[in-house]
């Protein structure tokens, strides 16, 4: 390479590898230029000096103005003497000032471009002493003042361009300055020709660039000037050295390597030119992330983790944001950061946006990359249980693993199941009973949802099949062939009774039972055969044996005669003992047990006709078991067992109890007639045979009787009461075996027991009003005061038999005994409706003599048994519960309706002294709001206060009814709204309130105004007592008395009364 070739042009397609080429051309100079004191000035043109050292090749060319400009930019030095007296050719007309600067650069290339005429070489050869600051050159006028600076600098990733811009007059050609800067801030400078410089010559000088000095020279083609404005000279791209990223560095101008000169256009210096620096501030760069390490995680891990941010233009301070949220990061290097996820951002599946955030100035958020949260496949360990039996209520199963998530789903059998989330490692699984009516092997898993997730493998349990009894218990040797019946749970479709460890074809009855036939010809020998059941995939239950027995089949001998006559009995008012009895014995004659039970039935006309429907016997004709002096009553339907080769001995007694009345004369049971000759059957069975047989027959006394209607077995009782005013009724009842009585009497007796007035008769014909032979009956009478006289205090009653016989009874004194049972009547206690009962409300039962005593309850819980009286609840679902009492008395009884009972028809039984006084039904609603009143009878005023609520939030409490003796009874007391600022809350009490849907299901209207219900509930200490509390609208102020009502549902409540003003 020649030396004239060392000066390179740059262009705007072009960026200077300067720093190659210039290391080279110093040290190219360094070799080619030494001292060489005493040169003197050689014959030439000014501007021609290559070929170097001497020129002197002709006219200066673009080879001759560049190696000028590498003087002018201390890149080369000029040996004195000719080579300097032609280079230094500005200015023209002194061909030369002592001094190579910018301006001989344009000169010359004024010369080259044929501008300027040529000039012979002359003037200094040699540097001389610089002109005095602010020199204007002769022949030139001063202008205006002109500046170069730094422009807006400009950033991209980790580098910052400065663009130097020139403030023109006009007539700038050329520029040569030296650019300053830290070298510990900034490094690495790249220099390229500005926006309006595009054209020039560009000259770059690095030799002190390691002491943050970069030489520059500028300058447009020869003749051109730059316009008037600010311009782009220059852009110089630096690398910014990361410790330095949001700090201030100085970037200024100097004199070394390059002057700071500015040229006109005809190669004249400018002084009145100012160069200012300015203090950068080095702005962080916009981060971008390319990649995530990882680029997901498992839904609810438990454990935090680091994720790896990878990308480019991170410095210290970046930090890493999850969803925007900032992260704990660590700074790695400029292409990663290391941020710490806590745990709890992915305890759920789903996605996050990951972006980097890098610190003012400058500085921004990334680009975003997307992070995954997958729910994991989800693994089983282990269930709750092995092995369950089938059949049994509901309850959980615990499932363990592992990567559970709150959408997992345990799947059972394939079919999804109501699934708790416990933790990543449990869920809970709630099952019906139903779940495990059958028998079988569940097969588990566990499908977490997407993203992510999938199906565990499968885990197994099973539900097993129990057998908790076989009929027969045992079979024989030689016997034959029969069903045998397994008892248990779990038996479904596909099931089989394993007998002997023999799955055999079996018929399911239902999940309880399972049969299956066991033939004569296995039954060959004795032995112990294991029963057991098997579902259809195998799951075996417990077993029970069934023995094979070699022991003879038991065999009845029965020594009863076929007809047994008990001849005659008095039918029974107390008890007679001995009665008639009959004996027989029931001798086994096998070793196997006999097994019997015993059938008294009713014959005759009447179960015939169909008017004896229940013909059981057994409560007349009584059997005993008096084996070796024993005397244990045998029950109707009892099966007894006699062991094999023994004798049993048995006595039949007779026992004709009189009935109570019927209240009908069909549909009647056996025992509810007792006719003087009375005929059954006794029928002795061995399982469905029949061993034995015999005809019973007893008779009776066939004279009338005089009965208590409500226990017959007690003394007679006549009922004697003042029904009305002018009004008296007589109650009796009888009993006839026959049913032959043809007339009945009365006669009235005064307090001294003197006859009043005649025996009054009536003619009597049961059987023509349809009664049996045997059945009960009462006869109620009403006579007048003029009938009985005005003094009668007793009556005697008297019944005459066809045949001439009588009987008679006598009442007490007029209005001290009950009569027949009275049925009940059930209402609300609060409302007095038979409508407005609910579960856990209370209930109020009227009647008569339904109790000896009166007598409240003052212990908690409340007793089902008070004064010798309970009363049963059968609700419509026919389970019958103990209602707990609060008061009882002859006539009323308060109970609380039993919490459970279900809506609809109920049955109430009232039970004194062991006896059923009373029977009667009630309807139980879902919702009966009923209100307490103040005279206890559902209607006017409330039982209930009113509470004040004054500004300062005081309280006090008033009563909203007063006794009026006039009425005899509580009427409304006035409730005065006071001022403005107060509030009257009324608290009214009830029952059947507590079950609402809903808090705004509950309303109340007071003459027909909506008022604001703050509470509806339990009261909290008393039994099924309820509280409403309601505020008084002040629009009711002049209200006088008017109806509240509450409504609960829908349902409204019994209207009471206030007084508002």
């Amino acid at each position: 390479m020649t030396r004239s070739r060392m000066v390179t042009k740059l262009s705007n397609l072009h960026l200077i590898r300067w720093l190659a080429i210039s290391f080279v051309a110093v040290l190219i100079s360094i070799s080619l230029i030494s001292s060489a004191p005493g040169v003197s000035a050689q014959s030439g043109y000014e501007g021609d000096v290559t070929p170097r050292p001497n020129g002197k090749n002709g006219v200066p060319n673009q080879n001759d103005y560049e190696q000028i400009g590498r003087f002018a930019t201390g890149v080369d030095k000029a040996a004195e003497g000719s080579e300097f007296q032609r280079a230094d050719n500005a200015p023209r007309s002194t061909k030369g000032d002592g001094k190579i600067g910018i301006a001989d650069l344009v000169q010359a290339m004024r010369y080259a471009a044929e501008l300027d005429p040529l000039t012979a070489a002359g003037g200094p050869t040699v540097a001389i002493a610089a002109a005095p600051a602010g020199a204007v050159p002769s022949g030139l006028s001063p202008e205006a003042a002109r500046e170069v600076k730094l422009g807006t600098p400009t950033f991209a990733s980790t580098t910052v361009t400065i663009p130097i811009e020139l403030v023109a007059q006009g007539n700038e050609n050329a520029l040569g300055f030296t650019l300053a800067f830290d070298k510990n801030a900034i490094s690495n400078p790249v220099a390229v020709l500005g926006s309006d410089a595009s054209s020039a010559l560009l000259l770059l000088n690095p030799i002190e660039i390691f002491s943050g000095r970069l030489g520059v020279g500028v300058a447009l083609p020869a003749g051109q000037k730059f316009s008037a404005g600010l311009k782009q000279v220059l852009r110089v791209t630096f690398t910014i050295n990361p410790a330095m990223f949001g700090q201030v560095t100085p970037v200024g101008f100097a004199s070394s390597p390059v002057d700071l000169e500015i040229s006109d256009d005809l190669g004249n210096l400018i002084d009145q030119r100012i160069f200012t620096g300015d203090q950068i501030t080095l702005n962080y760069p916009i981060p971008a992330v390319s990649a995530l390490n990882p680029g997901a995680a498992f839904a609810g891990d438990p454990s935090s983790f680091t994720l790896g941010v990878i990308g480019t233009n991170f410095v210290n301070g970046s930090v890493v944001r999850w969803n925007g949220s900032t992260l704990i990061t660590t700074f790695q290097s400029s292409t990663l950061l290391t941020a710490t996820v806590p745990a709890a951002l992915i305890a759920s599946a789903g996605t996050a946006t990951i972006t980097v955030f890098n610190p003012t100035p400058g500085g921004g958020v990334s680009n975003p990359l997307t992070f995954f949260i997958n729910n994991p496949v989800p693994s089983l360990t282990g269930l709750g249980f092995a092995t369950i039996a089938a059949g049994g209520g509901a309850g959980t199963l615990e499932i363990t693993g592992n990567g559970f998530v709150p959408g997992s789903v345990v799947f059972w059998n394939g079919r999804p199941c109501p699934t708790r989330f416990i933790s990543r490692t449990r869920l809970i699984v709630d099952y019906a009973a139903s779940d495990i009516v059958c028998a079988g092997i569940i097969r588990v898993t566990v499908v977490s949802p997407a993203p992510g997730g999938g199906t565990s493998v499968v885990q197994t349990f099973s539900i097993a099949p129990t057998v908790t009894a076989i009929n027969p218990t045992i079979a024989y040797v030689g016997g034959n062939t029969f069903t045998l019946t397994v008892t248990g749970t779990g038996f479904c479709e596909g099931a089989r009774i394993r007998v002997n460890g023999t799955p055999r074809t079996s018929t399911v009855v239902s999940p309880n039972q399972i049969t299956t036939t066991i033939n004569a010809s296995e039954l060959t020998q004795a032995a112990n055969w294991p029963i057991s059941v098997v579902s259809a995939d195998g799951v075996t239950s417990n077993a029970i044996t069934l023995p094979i027995s070699d022991c003879t089949p038991a065999t009845a001998r029965v020594t009863l005669a076929s007809t047994l006559d008990f001849g005659t009995a008095t039918p029974a008012r107390e008890a007679i003992v001995p009665r008639t009895s009959r004996t027989f014995t029931v001798e086994n004659t096998g070793c196997q047990t006999l097994n019997l039970s015993f059938a008294f039935r009713r014959t005759g006309d009447d179960v015939t006709s169909g008017k004896i429907t229940n013909t059981d016997d057994s409560g007349t004709f009584i059997l005993y078991n008096t084996t070796s002096g024993a005397n244990t009553e045998i029950r109707s339907g009892q099966v007894i067992s006699i062991p094999g080769f023994r004798a049993w001995s048995f006595r039949i007694d007779f026992d004709p109890k009189i009935p109570a009345p019927a209240g009908r004369t069909t549909n009647l049971a056996a025992s509810q007639v007792i006719s003087d000759v009375i005929n059954s059957t006794l029928t002795i069975l061995q399982g469905a045979n029949t061993v034995g047989t015999s005809s019973l027959t007893g008779r009776v006394e066939t004279q009338s009787r005089f009965i208590d209607p409500l226990a017959p077995r007690q003394s007679p009782l006549v009922v004697f009461i003042k029904s009305g005013s002018d009004e008296f009724t007589v109650e009796a009842s009888g009993y006839d075996a026959d049913t032959n009585i043809t007339q009945y009497a009365y006669q009235f007796y005064d307090q001294s027991g003197n006859r009043v007035g005649q025996p009054q008769s009536y003619d009597l014909n049961l059987r023509g009003l349809g009664f049996l032979k045997g059945q009960s009956f009462t006869i109620v009478r009403k006579f007048t005061a003029r009938d009985t006289g005005l003094n009668a205090n007793q009556v005697q009653v008297f019944f005459y038999d066809a045949d001439g016989t009588q009987s008679f009874a006598t009442s007490g004194p007029v209005g001290t005994q009950r009569g027949r049972i009275v049925n009940a009547t059930t209402v609300s206690a609060a409302s007095f409706s038979a409508e407005s009962v609910t579960t856990e409300g209370i209930a109020s039962a009227f009647g008569e003599s339904l109790s000896s005593k009166t007598e409240g309850s003052s212990t908690l819980p409340l007793p089902t048994e008070l004064g010798d009286v309970k009363v049963y609840i059968t609700d419509a679902n026919m389970v019958e519960r103990p209602a707990p009492l609060f008061f009882v008395s002859p006539t009323q009884i308060n109970y609380l309706i039993p919490t459970g009972t279900v809506p609809g028809d109920a049955k109430v039984v009232i039970v004194s002294k062991g006896s059923v006084v009373s029977t009667g039904n009630v309807k139980i609603a879902e919702m009966a709001p009923a209100l307490f009143t103040a005279n206890s009878d559902g209607k006017g005023a409330p039982a209930a206060y009113a509470v004040r609520v004054k500004p300062d939030n005081t309280q006090s409490t008033e009563s909203v009814a007063l006794f009026d003796a006039a009425q005899n009874k509580f009427v409304p007391a006035p409730i005065n709204l006071g001022t403005s600022d107060e509030q009257v809350v009324l608290v009214l009490f009830g029952t059947g309130i507590r079950y609402y849907s809903s808090m705004n299901k509950v309303s109340a209207k007071i003459a027909g105004v909506e008022a604001p219900v703050d509470y509806a509930g339990p009261q909290g200490q008393y039994i099924g007592l309820d509280q409403v509390n309601i505020r008084i609208p002040r629009s009711l102020i002049v209200g006088g008395e008017v109806d509240l009502v509450l409504s609960v549902d829908g349902k409204p409540s019994n209207p009471v009364r206030i007084h508002v003003r």
